[in-house]
């Protein structure tokens, strides 16, 4: 019994994760989610301090020791201020943090634009399946199969180390999308597009493309 009770407590000890009280590195954020919950400890059971709204820019006072993973994504959780004063922790998988590597304006801006289209999956012998993925200049997506919709929402996409892009989606609904693991990669003036299905490795193919259709006023269509 006592040992049992000692695993407990371990196992509490690695869940809540203590802060570090190193220098915060980034200084700023910007919240990429709809809506963001802050919360009173870096866990997901912490209580609800408030939320914040997409586009908020926050200030970040600390970060947790480790990263933590919850669902398909691995991050941070970092203490911020809001302006308005709202001071807690926020799950970093839902801020766009300075201090990122970043690309040039012009190449970032070239790379959102080639994302833009409608993308199907391929089959095995190149033909091309009815399973799609919709980007949009506004960055919202929608996905799914023939005309039924399983999902939409919005997305964003970051550099990573080895120049290949990850795109990470993030639906409107708490819904699990059939899609995850999604990684881009600039190929003179093009761009490939892989990823999972269910599970499963896929390759897609940009077949329907008209950025000059997809102006960012316009939204999704069902």
């Amino acid at each position: 019994m006592h040992r049992r009770f000692l695993f407990f407590l371990s196992l509490l000890a690695y869940c809540h994760d203590e802060p570090t009280t190193n220098p915060p590195t980034p200084e700023k954020a910007r919240v990429i989610s709809n809506e963001l919950r802050v919360r009173l400890t870096p866990h997901v059971l912490g209580a609800e301090l408030g939320r914040l709204k997409k586009d908020e820019e926050v200030k970040v006072l600390q970060i947790s020791r480790l990263k933590i993973r919850l669902g398909q994504d691995e991050a941070h959780w970092y203490k911020i201020e809001s302006k308005s004063g709202l001071k807690g922790w926020v799950y970093g998988a839902y801020l766009d943090l300075e201090g990122k590597p970043s690309l040039a304006k012009d190449q970032s801006d070239k790379i959102s634009k080639m994302l833009v289209g409608r993308w199907y999956i391929q089959k095995e012998h190149g033909a091309l399946s009815d399973r799609f993925l919709s980007l949009y200049l506004n960055r919202q997506f929608d996905c799914g199969m023939g005309q039924k919709l399983l999902g939409r929402g919005y997305y964003s996409w970051e550099n990573l180390d080895t120049g290949k892009v990850e795109i990470k989606l993030f639906p409107e609904e708490k819904s699990s999308l059939p899609l995850s693991e999604l990684i881009a990669e600039p190929r003179g003036e093009i761009l490939t597009l892989k990823g999972k299905w269910q599970g499963q490795q896929v390759y897609f193919t940009l077949a329907e493309k008209n950025p000059e259709k997809l102006e960012e006023s316009e939204e999704p269509k069902p």
